[in-house]
């Protein structure tokens, strides 16, 4: 975190964890401890994967589905 910390010209951490309850905590973790300030932190998009069925999907997937919903 030091490096993230320091660093005066990073404008955007862009954050890529597995879908899953270790890559939730991991995000959570990261965006309370690191000043936000003039930094961004965004992560990827996730959701249903195109022919993907949904009757296989976790609920943490459909969740995420129906918040990066666009129309």
């Amino acid at each position: 975190f030091d490096r993230i910390r320091d660093n005066d010209t990073l404008r955007e951490l862009i954050i890529a964890t597995n879908p899953n309850i270790e890559g939730e905590a991991t995000i959570l973790y990261i965006e309370e401890n690191i000043p936000k300030n003039d930094l961004k932190i965004t992560r990827l998009s996730k959701g249903l994967p195109n022919a993907g069925y949904i009757e296989y999907a976790d609920d943490i997937t459909l969740i995420n589905a129906f918040k990066g919903r666009v129309g």
